[in-house]
């Protein structure tokens, strides 16, 4: 479609246009002509205040559009404190973009979710792919592939824009986030291919978890677009090749420039200036609204850049920004203040039936109302479709018209949203549960917003929204302790912080989740509640597992079943906390007590009338032959390894669960590294990284990539295989850390094999460490064994000696008969030999 010139200056910040050339109206006539490419989903603002004092920032970004024209992409966020101007600088170069006719996305991100607008992840979807999402997740999912997108980064974005459809898939947050954020990035990187591109992402201190993940992904893989950021603070574990740029306030010169520009140069204002300056602190935001309160209150007569000292003077200027602001709103007509301060409570950004609604108005009263505030500069209209939507032109002047409210006034507004919110006309609009539990916590009902913060916080959660989640279940936590005492429920309360203490792990904060877990048991023991203790340390266990602390995870599990046995009929542990607990013994290294616990898991399983699930999402018999399988492996009994394995393979062969294969394999990888089998390992380790790559539970990565790199040192493959594992080790932080002394034992192994003799003591050593402080003795008896062997490739005979048999002792007394026989093997090449053993003595 081809628009004219005079028509674009009437849909300016609705389109995105790029101009083609002349059209002859008449002999004596022409006008410009654009083609339109898209109708923005969110109009992009056009500012009009002068920009100043950023020129080398300004030419910094500039440089980076033309190498974007040029197809070289580059990301840069600009960070600073609310005012200085990053989104101003940003929309100087949005408009240098567009005269340059590169496409422009302007992703701005809300801190609270409109009720009845699309998440952000859909607008973006939608803009990207030239379209109204599809109805159905195939026809996504299509579209998707069709842009470049492998197959299960497509599904897991299909996942978050369709959520109606998403699938059940055993996958952590974590792990689906990272195959969203791959998906949006490669969409990206599709689109500036065809065309340059500028992406704007306009606050990113208000993303949540899908948004932030999506962000650090374009920035990790761009390629062909400028991405540029706003944001209060700093982005934590800023990816390679961002660029921060600070954005800091005006020193007093660009400040001067910046008055003289807005004000203009008539005489008599010089005393006008220097209070201006004085006042502003070099903030242009403040600046800017001094000059407009100024002009509100006749201080200043004229037009911008061309005023004259009014009545007053100088008059009397506001202290601080938020003075400026609320002393704005208090000379509105009192019909469009309240319109401004009930908007406040509305939201940042809301919807205008919403307001028109809790206001008890009509849809053109409100909508006048509305336009008068745009033209005083204190909205936007920000979305014409699916609903009307407006926003305030800057989260200051939100929080000054937020705090001019009385408390009881904010509260009885919020109510009353609540109750319309609540009606039919708002019912089935997106959104609308986590609006209402915000608006219920506000409005102090706090009944009610425990029911709602924990249905949308369970919403959120089956989302992969964790950071959403985790507001919204603390918030419902908070609510439930602001109850009448007789209106609390003990079992609520349990289940509100059991809710929480899970979304910290999914988080990746298990030191969070244990804290909380560890208050959760004092309550259950308070109040009685007998069915809880068993989850609080089943759960317990699982976070310092994570956290590689294996002797509190030991203990965990050993009260986990204690109590499991007190509420169970026939007086045992329920099967999936005594599988759980022996896991833990297996990484503490108590193989002995492993097994006989593991066997009693598999008795009553096997049983007749078997307990049912109650705690795992992994197939339980899966977990306990596999866990069988790697005590059998510690003991050398080679035969009962493979039965195990292939009992728990039959288990889970037709399973729908990926992370069942990967839990497999993974371990699986493992024993037929310690049975020497590189050729199995590295079959075993590849398959459990396919799984991985496909679903993204990325909780083995890093050991799966650690067996794999081994096994590929023990075929002759050193330089790629201790790549992989040193690779695997800088990851392990990325997955469980439970793994990191078996991560550093196979570096040591590897650099022992290479024969790098010094290199495979000092790993060694550090192995030792990280095991003593983990409470992995099995992993530090065998780190033990490989420091002897070092010693002894290097003829130190009498400290070989004493560390082989401080292993070999420290084997006898786990059980591990394979690592004995190993010492022993040692102990009789010493003896023979009195001398040392060959250099490349492996064990």
């Amino acid at each position: 479609m081809k628009v004219s010139e005079t028509t674009c200056r009437i849909v300016s910040g609705w389109v995105d246009v790029e101009e083609t050339g002349q059209f002859a109206v008449d002999d004596n006539t022409t006008i410009a002509v654009f083609d339109l490419h898209h109708v923005l989903r969110r109009r992009r603002k056009t500012e009009t205040s002068p920009l100043v004092g950023r020129d080398r920032e300004l030419a910094q970004l500039v440089a980076a559009l033309e190498a974007a024209r040029a197809g070289t992409g580059s990301a840069h966020l600009l960070v600073g404190p609310a005012g200085v101007g990053k989104s101003r600088l940003a929309a100087e170069v949005a408009d240098i973009a567009s005269r340059c006719q590169l496409r422009i996305l302007d992703w701005h991100i809300n801190p609270i979710r409109p009720v009845g607008t699309p998440e952000p992840l859909q607008d973006l979807v939608a803009d990207l792919i030239d379209r109204e999402l599809p109805e159905h997740r195939y026809t996504l999912e299509k579209i998707l592939v069709e842009h470049g997108l492998r197959g299960p980064a497509a599904a897991a974005l299909t996942d978050f824009v369709l959520p109606a459809q998403r699938r059940q898939v055993e996958m952590t947050i974590d792990a689906m986030l990272a195959l969203v954020a791959e998906g949006v990035a490669t969409l990206v990187e599709a689109v500036a291919h065809r065309r340059p591109m500028l992406l704007l992402i306009d606050d990113l201190h208000l993303a949540g978890s899908d948004v932030a993940a999506a962000v650090r992904g374009i920035v990790e893989r761009c390629r062909t677009p400028l991405v540029l950021i706003t944001s209060r603070e700093g982005m934590p574990d800023a990816p390679e090749g961002l660029t921060t740029t600070p954005v800091q306030a005006f020193d007093p010169q660009a400040t001067q420039v910046l008055v003289d520009s807005l004000l203009g140069d008539a005489p008599g204002l010089e005393r006008v200036k220097r209070t201006l300056i004085e006042r502003s602190g070099g903030n242009p935001y403040f600046l800017v609204e001094l000059v407009r309160g100024m002009v509100a209150e006749r201080l200043l007569e004229g037009t911008d850049g061309r005023y004259r000292v009014g009545r007053d003077g100088a008059g009397r200027l506001p202290e601080t920004l938020q003075a400026l602001l609320v002393a704005r709103i208090d000379r509105l007509p009192e019909f469009d203040r309240q319109i401004i301060l009930t908007a406040a409570v509305v939201g940042p950004i809301f919807d205008s039936e919403l307001l028109g609604g809790v206001l008890n108005l009509g849809q053109d009263t409100t909508a006048a109302a509305l336009s008068r505030l745009i033209a005083w500069g204190f909205m936007d209209n920000t979305r014409l479709l699916p609903r009307q939507e407006y926003s305030f032109r800057h989260a200051l002047l939100h929080e000054a018209a937020y705090n001019t409210l009385t408390k009881k006034d904010r509260r009885q507004l919020h109510q009353s949203l609540v109750a319309l919110l609540e009606s039919a006309d708002f019912a089935d609009l997106p959104g609308r549960l986590a609006t209402l539990a915000r608006h219920a916590f506000h409005g102090e009902l706090w009944a009610k917003a425990v029911e709602t913060g924990r249905a949308a916080g369970t919403d959120a959660f089956s989302r992969c929204l964790a950071a959403e989640g985790l507001e919204l279940f603390s918030r419902a936590v908070d609510a439930h302790g602001q109850l009448p005492e007789d209106q609390r429920d003990k079992e609520t309360a349990l289940e509100l912080r059991m809710l929480l203490a899970r979304t910290y792990m999914m988080l990746g904060e298990p030191e969070k989740s244990a804290r909380l877990l560890e208050s959760m048991a004092d309550l259950a023991a308070v109040t009685g509640a007998i069915t809880w203790p068993p989850k609080i340390y089943w759960l317990l266990g699982s976070a310092n597992l994570a956290l590689g602390r294996i002797a509190d995870a030991f203990l965990a599990g050993k009260k986990a079943m204690e109590f499991s046995a007190a509420i169970e009929s026939n007086g045992t542990p329920h099967f999936e906390v005594l599988a759980t607990y022996a896991a833990s013994l297996v990484e503490k290294g108590d193989f002995i007590l492993a097994e006989q616990i593991l066997n009693e898991a598999f008795r009553q399983i096997s049983g007749e009338g078997g307990l049912k699930h109650k705690y795992m999402r992994l197939n339980p018999q899966m977990v306990i032959n596999t866990q069988l399988a790697r005590c059998a492996c510690e003991f050398g009994a080679r035969q009962q390894v493979e039965q195990h394995f292939s009992e728990a393979w039959s288990a889970v062969a037709n399973g729908n669960h990926p992370f069942d294969q990967i839990y497999y394999f993974v371990y699986r990888a493992e024993c037929m590294m310690n049975m020497d089998d590189p050729t199995g390992a590295k079959r075993s380790a590849d398959s459990a990284l396919q799984f991985i790559e496909m679903t993204g539970a990325n909780m083995f990565m890093s050991y799966a990539r650690a067996i794999s790199g081994a096994a590929s040192v023990s075929l002759g493959e050193h330089d790629v295989g201790i790549g992989e594992i040193n690779a695997a080790l800088r990851e392990c932080h990325l997955g469980a850390r439970v793994y990191e002394g078996a991560i550093l034992l196979l570096l040591a192994e590897s650099h022992f094999k290479a024969g790098d003799i010094t290199s495979a003591s000092e790993v060694g050593q550090r192995c030792l460490a990280a095991t003593v402080q983990s409470g992995a003795q099995g992993t530090g008896a065998r780190a033990l064994e490989l420091i002897g062997r070092c010693h002894l490739a290097r003829g130190e005979v009498q400290a070989a000696r004493r560390i082989v048999v401080s292993a070999r002792s420290r084997a006898r007394e786990l059980g591990m008969g394979r690592l004995q026989g190993q010492c022993d093997v040692l102990m009789e090449c010493m003896e023979r030999s009195g001398q040392g053993v060959p250099r490349q003595l492996d064990g």
